[in-house]
């Protein structure tokens, strides 16, 4: 591999800020880390082709929310798009898969709002992207309490030709979380 098919790429995943929305109930947010730092990257060995794309590896993150009252809480994700996944520098995504939830200590489905019906008691592990709105479930209605901790998966992806470079390149996605309690 020559020098110009080493990418020296500090790759910053997605920033995750969270804000809480101010309701019926007062809710906050916090997460284990809100900076995930991927750090030097090189393009991968044996990939020849400027097609396709190269997985980063996956890191997981603790989402906790809080409420002060008892609420039917959601998690509503913003942030930019990219083939209908959260847009990571200028043609990378980042996919998001919530898991593992749990509601003041039980554990709960997880389900967005429109797809209740569908779904039942929800799920244990869901796809998300910014734009969605994802609500803890039990027996197929919302779930109502005041702790909700879950498990936020991320795992960002490059096409092959953005980690071409002989520059150093900085890639980086934002992703913010609310919390509503009502």
């Amino acid at each position: 591999m020559t020098f110009y098919d080493i990418i020296r790429t500090l790759l910053m995943a997605p920033a995750l800020v969270c804000s809480p929305l101010l309701l019926a109930s007062e809710c906050e947010i916090t997460l284990s880390n809100t900076h995930v730092d991927y750090g030097v990257q090189q393009h991968p060995s044996g990939a020849v082709a400027l097609q396709g794309n190269h997985r980063l590896d996956s890191r997981e993150i603790r989402l906790n929310a809080s409420c002060r009252d008892d609420s039917a809480i959601e998690l509503t994700l913003h942030g930019a798009l990219h083939a209908n996944q959260m847009k990571f520098s200028d043609q990378g995504q980042v996919s998001i898969r919530l898991s593992r939830a749990q509601l003041d200590g039980r554990p709960v489905g997880l389900a967005k709002p429109g797809d209740l019906g569908a779904t039942g008691a929800g799920v244990e592990s869901l796809a998300a992207a910014p734009g969605d709105v994802i609500v803890p479930v039990e027996a197929g209605r919302p779930a109502r309490g005041k702790a909700l901790v879950l498990s936020l998966e991320i795992v960002p992806q490059l096409p092959l030709s953005d980690m071409r470079s002989r520059d150093a390149k900085v890639h980086e996605g934002q992703l913010r979380i609310d919390v509503n309690g009502s």
